[in-house]
This record gives C-alpha cells, sequence and structure tokens, in this order.
C-alpha cells in the first residue's frame, strides 16, 4: 500500500536487527533511528499522498497501475482511471489488495503512461510444464 512504498531500504534491515537478540542498548538505539526516519504519522502520509494525486490527475481522473501473481505463477498487470480523489485510491487500492492471491502491487501512473499502456498476461506454471 502507499505506507509501505515509504519505507526506506536501510529502515528494513534496522527492523530485521531487532529481531535477533542482542543487547538491549543496541536494540533502543535501532528503535529511536527507525522512529527518526519512518514517518509514522497516518496523516503525513496522506498528505503526500494527496499530493501525489494533484500533480497527477487530469480533468478529475487518476490513472493508476497494478500488477500481481496468483498461486498457481499466472502473472497479470492492469491500468486504469479512478476519480483524483484520496477516497477513491485508497478504495480501489485495498480493492486490489482485498482480491489477491499473491504479491501485488498498486501505483499512480502519469496519463502519458496510461494512454501507450498494453495489459499483459502471463502463466509461468503453463510454460513450466509445457500445457
Amino acid at each position: 500500500m502507499f505506507k509501505q512504498k515509504e519505507v526506506q531500504p536501510y529502515l528494513k534491515l534496522i527492523w530485521e536487527l531487532q529481531q535477533i537478540d542482542c543487547n538491549p542498548k543496541r536494540k533502543a538505539t535501532l528503535r529511536r533511528e527507525s522512529r527518526e526516519h519512518q514517518p509514522t504519522d497516518p496523516l503525513a502520509c496522506k498528505r503526500k499522498l494527496h499530493q501525489l494525486i494533484v500533480d497527477h490527475q487530469e480533468s478529475g481522473q487518476l490513472a493508476v497501475y497494478h500488477w500481481g501473481r496468483d498461486c498457481d505463477q499466472y502473472e497479470s498487470d492492469g491500468a486504469t482511471t479512478i476519480p483524483a480523489t484520496v477516497v477513491a485510491y485508497e478504495n480501489w487500492e485495498a480493492r486490489i489488495h482485498d482480491n489477491a492471491e499473491g504479491p501485488t502491487r498498486t501505483e499512480i501512473i502519469s496519463f502519458d503512461e496510461y494512454r501507450s499502456f498494453t495489459s499483459t498476461r502471463r502463466d509461468h506454471r503453463a510454460e513450466q510444464y509445457h500445457y
């Protein structure tokens, strides 16, 4: 989701290091550093999302992209337009993630990318087993 995209790569490492049994002073330092660098304010995330929507919208519409792969290794992607509001984007993103059967990704794209987009579908399992 949008908040997940805000995670910086080294913060993931910090969180993994916190799971390892190390001295309490080091854990406290890692927690403090992760709080300093990771925005936890949901309103700040919504403000960033709103600004992204304002920057990419055209005529009250927003172009969005999604990619997904299911448990049978069937991969597909698509693009569509939705109303250019934070609520509409969050509802669309939640619907995509709720219906996902495996890894999935969503993002806002420009209308130039949307106009030149062609959807793809690929069945990796069928290719693997030649059926």
